[in-house]
């Protein structure tokens, strides 16, 4: 196995609207610089590049776009590129229609090209280990208010998945030349705040790289309902909380590094597969004209998203346009040994997640959120009772809804597409 590391900034001008709080937040500062790191796998003629993206969420066109250009100009094909954000609420439009293509045209494009240009040139023959362990950075963030309402928060009683993973890569003379963090949790530390900034996550891979000297890559994993558990009882705060669970976090990726051992040669297999989730017949006019006459006129984030979901199901109806059965969604998978990667473009509740890891213990499993796209949130099909933010989001994704039970479908078809894989790797 080839393998090569390379990191560019991404770090947009100060004055940049950042996204994840709403509309109106603009950067007036650069606490730590954003950063796009290419991470090249090659062996005979497989090859594959996983990239991190310190961006809140990456618009599934543009996502089609960037790896097309990967396989243009550095000849890797575009179903082996997972282009994965880590989902820091303090960076740049990357998602919203009408994102800054100057920003993604002229610093993002340009710095993945050279990312990945550099990690392949660099590649060598590299040994691979791994270890897992247990972190309470995260915590569900599905809080139960006094008046029986979901907020965001942190509710100990919730479903998270605590495990972090910690791949190292070494050269044939046993240096350290590249690290992965995996773990599921929203970068929201810093809140609605106005300084550019990587949030808690990059303060983990900084302690890293500096205890191995290896660029050191973080991807998230399904993170939907998980936020970082902070002092302040919230999953949002400002700066210095950035640095507080970051220096946790950071503790805790170490104390995983220094269970590594074992390191070997491993080979490598990459894929695309079809996700396909059935669809509900979209609402009737009636029901969208209802909906739209009650949130038409409202200025809350929310309730402008379900005013612009029931314009979009009338338009659909004005149109003419036909109901779909299903909707059809790419998902990369990738292995290295016994370790498994498969992508997905939404922000998936955790027990998604653990569930589909569960299903091959002769395996470890890391799902990738935000991987690939940006579909919204996924949420368990038992939460959608209790409501809550994502949910409200979830439920006003698209014109049709995913049919229930939705988490099910998705467990079972990502379960078969991985078994596929394996078997027809084997």
């Amino acid at each position: 196995m080839f393998f090569g590391v390379s990191r560019e900034k991404i770090t947009p001008p100060v004055g940049c609207e950042l996204y994840g709080y709403g509309k109106g937040v603009f950067s007036e500062s650069v606490a730590d610089d954003l950063t796009a790191t290419a991470l090249y796998f090659g062996q005979g003629e497989k090859q594959a590049v996983m990239i991190s993206l310190t961006l809140c969420l990456l618009n599934t066109g543009l996502c089609e776009e960037l790896s097309n250009e990967i396989e243009r100009i550095c000849g890797i094909p575009a179903s082996c590129c997972f282009l994965s954000a880590t989902h820091t609420h303090s960076g740049p439009d990357t998602v919203s229609p009408d994102y800054d293509r100057a920003y993604t045209e002229n610093i993002l494009l340009p710095a993945i090209l050279k990312a990945v240009k550099k990690a392949s040139k660099s590649a060598v023959c590299a040994t691979v280990s791994y270890a897992r362990g247990r972190s309470m950075v995260g915590v569900n963030r599905r809080q139960r208010s006094p008046e029986g309402k979901v907020i965001l928060g942190q509710n100990e009683d919730g479903i998270f998945n605590p495990l972090m993973t910690v791949v190292s890569f070494k050269d044939f003379s046993g240096k350290t030349i590249g690290n992965i963090i995996h773990y599921g949790c929203h970068n929201t530390a810093a809140g609605k705040n106005h300084e550019i900034t990587r949030d808690w996550a990059g303060v983990m891979t900084d302690a890293l790289e500096k205890k191995t000297g290896a660029v050191t890559a973080f991807f998230n994993g399904p993170e939907g309902d998980v936020g970082p558990r902070l002092s302040n009882k919230k999953t949002t705060g400002n700066l210095s909380f950035v640095y507080e669970i970051g220096k946790t976090a950071a503790n805790d990726a170490l104390n995983i590094f220094g269970k590594i051992n074992g390191f070997s040669e491993a080979d490598i297999d990459i894929s695309e597969k079809i996700l396909e989730i059935p669809l509900l017949p979209k609402i009737s006019r009636d029901e969208a004209l209802l909906g739209y006459s009650k949130y038409a006129n409202e200025t809350g984030r929310t309730e402008q998203k379900k005013a612009a979901y029931y314009s979009q199901v009338l338009t659909a109806y004005k149109n003419g346009i036909k109901d779909e059965k299903s909707h059809l969604l790419r998902q990369r998978l990738f292995r290295i040994g016994k370790l498994v990667f498969v992508s997905f473009p939404f922000e998936m509740f955790s027990e998604v997640g653990i569930k589909i890891d569960r299903a091959f213990p002769g395996y470890d499993v890391l799902s990738l959120a935000c991987t690939c796209g940006s579909e919204g949130y996924f949420v368990t099909d038992r939460e959608i009772a209790n409501g809550g933010y994502e949910v409200g989001r979830y439920l006003v994704r698209h014109i049709q809804r995913y049919a229930p039970p939705a988490d099910k479908t998705v467990i079972s078809k990502t379960t078969s597409n991985i078994l596929e894989f394996l078997n027809s790797d084997s």
